[in-house]
């Protein structure tokens, strides 16, 4: 059973334009949310304190391993998540670009407190090709109990696709099934 409850406002300053948040390591709560914006920019948000009431360090923006901002090459601005999909407990980032492909960053460590990536590559994978759309939200997360990630993207005829991981060394999946719910398919009109 979920419970949501609403705790009230929390303060903290995002920046104008804040579409998506993630956690950073999902097994760390310290280690705060990624933040993005709808123009691609993404920031670090330490979480300080947990619990009914957390308190939130300062708002740092992040850049590639090499220095360079994160809109630079492919713009976020679609979702972002984490995973430890192709290494477990290193959670590199996933993300949907503004060309509607689905792009991952490896976490290559930690300075100053805050996540460091490499530049973000486009998932290129063999027969078939990673489809989605504009409004997809790329998901990672072991749906079948087997210790592997697979991917969920939603598509903008409002189904939302599966990917099962075939491999991850080189990353392939198969190819792509409507997720269900029973025999209905799951779809967003």
């Amino acid at each position: 059973v979920l419970e949501f409850v609403d705790i009230g406002a929390v303060d903290v300053s995002l920046p104008q334009h804040t579409m998506w948040a993630s956690v950073v390591d999902p097994s760390q709560p310290q280690a705060g949310l990624l933040v993005a914006t709808y123009y691609g920019r993404l920031f670090h948000l330490p979480l300080i304190e947990t619990g009914d009431t957390p308190r939130f360090g300062e708002l740092t923006e992040l850049f590639t391993l090499h220095g360079a901002p994160f809109h630079r090459s492919t713009n976020f601005d679609i979702s972002i998540g984490v995973s430890d999909v192709l290494e477990p407990g290193r959670f590199d980032l996933f993300c949907g670009d503004r060309s509607q492909a689905v792009a991952w960053c490896r976490r290559v460590g930690e300075e100053g407190g805050r996540p460091v990536y490499e530049e973000p590559r486009k998932i290129k994978q063999r027969n078939p090709h990673v489809a989605n759309s504009f409004f997809s939200v790329p998901t990672v997360g072991d749906w079948r109990g087997t210790g592997v990630p697979d991917l969920l993207v939603g598509g903008v005829e409002g189904y939302i696709l599966w990917y099962r991981t075939l491999s991850t060394d080189p990353l392939r999946f198969a190819p792509s099934e409507r997720l269900r719910c029973g025999t209905t398919e799951i779809r967003r009109l």
